[in-house]
């Protein structure tokens, strides 16, 4: 057995880091058609891109990241664009600097768990066996344990990463968490990872997007999709 994770043990040559993520978040902002109505909802941009540049993260996450991009597929451009979107909407919802920073930093480390999964199994297009999904579902509870082992970050970060994909009404994985169990900011980086990922699929993602908050009526708050 290892004396510490692999993730601490490796370093990677031009590993991402803050300043790639800033440039990578300014032309989102500047660039991203579809995102533009959600993006610069309330004028909250420019607050969102400041404290995206005052994150921090340690060799172990650059690391994750660089592997992240690597793979390809946009990966890491979606955490960042899954990080902004979380941010506008915590921001409207008027939650202080210290929870602004943990969102920011849970929604863009939220997926990192799935470089841990067969990649066949994340491919749209397969009807996966019960024994497969297990292992998709635990994704969440993969990338909490980076966070806890090598994150060195806040609990609530490891939170947040553990219920993106958990929904109010207790319909999600991987625990089936419901209401009050759930933190607010994990909420809403489950409601910005899905409406970016509508976003990513679709053509006339607005209206899609606003259908997918409420075709399941309890899946996410109601403070959260009213925006």
């Amino acid at each position: 057995k290892l004396k510490k994770p692999l993730e601490s043990s490796l370093s990677v040559a031009d590993a991402i880091g803050p300043q790639h993520l800033l440039v990578l978040a300014r032309e989102i902002l500047g660039s991203n058609a579809k995102l533009q109505p959600i993006l610069h909802f309330g004028n909250h941009a420019q607050q969102a891109l400041a404290i995206f540049e005052n994150l921090s993260l340690n060799g172990p996450m650059c690391m994750v990241l660089t592997m992240l991009e690597r793979a390809g597929n946009d990966e890491l451009r979606h955490c960042v664009e899954c990080a902004l979107v979380a941010l506008v909407l915590g921001i409207e919802l008027r939650l202080e600097s210290e929870r602004l920073q943990h969102l920011a930093i849970g929604g863009l480390l939220h997926d990192i768990g799935e470089m841990y999964i067969n990649p066949d199994y994340l491919r749209g297009n397969n009807n996966l066996k019960p024994s497969e999904w297990r292992h998709v579902a635990s994704h969440p509870l993969v990338s909490k344990m980076l966070m806890d082992e090598v994150g060195q970050f806040p609990p609530l970060v490891g939170q947040i990463v553990l219920e993106h994909h958990e929904r109010f009404d207790g319909s999600g994985y991987p625990r089936r968490a419901a209401g009050d169990q759930l933190s607010l900011e994990g909420l809403i980086v489950g409601v910005a990872d899905t409406v970016c990922a509508v976003f990513r699929s679709y053509g006339r993602p607005l209206d899609r997007a606003e259908i997918a908050m409420r075709i399941v009526p309890g899946q996410f708050p109601a403070q959260v999709t009213q925006i």
